[in-house]
């Protein structure tokens, strides 16, 4: 059995007798019969995440230097072509999006290539068709992607159009 398949069991057990909270994220690289995993795991002093890729024979690869930007990951999502990669992460109620190449996170390598960080609102991943990405929230985005707090509310909830190739925002 691999070193992840024996940390999960761990993670699990000390959730189970502590007041550690354990979970596991996987999502398919369709192209490649492969998985790509998170587990993550908060302490009452700390919080960790451990991303792997897992082949389809069961091997496990670490992936050491990818983290998303809030420990505490609630949505992962590949594109049809395995070539990008949405993490979605929350810190204090509050969620992240980023978007990286799946290529450079594969070769541990992987810094975000987008960031949407929709504070003080929220933000949810919807699908990626055709190499777009779909995603709900509160605010009114406009322009292209990036790290703002300034964005105004919403009355309604909002459905946007994320293209990775260009980091422009459309509502289609």
């Amino acid at each position: 059995m691999s070193k992840l398949f024996h940390a999960c069991s761990l993670l699990i057990s000390l959730s189970l007798l502590n007041s550690v909270q354990a979970e596991i994220l996987c999502t398919a690289i369709k192209p490649m019969q492969q998985k790509l995993c998170v587990i993550f795991s908060i302490m009452p002093d700390m919080a960790t995440q451990q991303w792997f890729v897992e082949s389809a024979s069961g091997q496990s690869r670490s992936l050491p230097n990818m983290s998303a930007a809030m420990l505490q990951v609630s949505d992962i999502a590949i594109d049809e072509q395995g070539q990008w990669l949405a993490v979605l992460s929350v810190g204090e109620g509050h969620p992240i999006l980023e978007v990286f190449t799946l290529k450079s996170i594969l070769q541990n390598s992987g810094k975000a290539q987008w960031e949407i960080n929709p504070y003080p609102g929220w933000l949810s991943l919807e699908s990626w068709q055709a190499g777009i990405l779909s995603l709900q929230t509160d605010r009114l985005l406009s322009g292209k992607v990036y790290d703002s707090s300034d964005w105004p509310e919403a009355e309604t909830t909002q459905t946007y159009h994320l293209n990775p190739n260009t980091g422009k925002l459309s509502r289609k």
